[in-house]
């Protein structure tokens, strides 16, 4: 007898289980006059291009003058002070995110979306950089880069099984599209339950989302 087995690994830098989640932090808390450097992951913001940022800010000056800035990471090696195109500090900048004037002070809930597609010249942002002129305070309750629903191809699906084959049961820490799955975050893993069937053939099929590439699958 054949046995079969279905199964999805959905390979993806996601906040938790929220696989349209690429970076998150919380509880940021800042007065200035100050300048505070946060290193990422780093983030891929061409899946992730959607900057949310739910904040509380006060005596914020309308003005252009920098409040949160993204920093340009590197895809591969860099050298340093090289004008190739393959160097990201050569092709991208610092990109300001978010200017004073773009930010409602007060001190009420407020939240921010901005669209990175477009301003970004390079695939990662590894450093966040938070500015602020003296008496000006910021709270940040939630900061998220989010991806669009079509990133992460968690659709429904279905796989045909050969004549005769025998369906394994395999679990997992999430779902998508009604298989199981997992992330390359934590050190959550899949579980297969044979149920003490055997076979001459195991049948594997995988899904995967990396970001920075292609989806494809094998």
């Amino acid at each position: 007898m054949k046995t079969w087995l279905s199964l999805l690994i959905l390979a993806s830098a996601a906040w938790g289980q929220d696989w349209h989640s690429g970076f998150r932090l919380q509880g940021l808390r800042y007065e200035g006059p100050g300048e505070w450097r946060l290193p990422a992951d780093p983030i891929w913001v061409y899946e992730y291009h959607t900057l949310r940022l739910r904040y509380r800010a006060w005596n914020l000056p309308p003005t252009d003058a920098p409040v949160l800035t993204l920093r340009p990471g590197a895809v591969g090696p860099v050298t340093p002070g090289a004008t190739n195109r393959e160097n990201p500090f050569a092709a991208g900048r610092p990109v300001v995110a978010a200017a004073a004037r773009d930010l409602a002070s007060g001190g009420r809930d407020h939240t921010l979306e901005i669209e990175l597609r477009g301003r970004m010249l390079t695939a990662q942002v590894d450093e966040l950089r938070f500015s602020l002129p003296a008496g000006a305070r910021l709270e940040v309750e939630d900061l998220e880069f989010r991806a669009g629903p079509e990133a992460v191809p968690c659709a429904p699906g279905t796989l045909g099984l050969p004549q005769g084959a025998r369906k394994l049961n395999v679990s997992g820490p999430a779902e998508c599209g009604g298989f199981p799955a997992t992330s390359l975050r934590g050190r959550e893993s899949l579980r297969i339950e044979t149920g003490g069937a055997r076979g001459a053939t195991l049948y594997l099929a995988l899904l995967a989302h990396v970001a920075g590439l292609s989806d494809f699958v094998a």
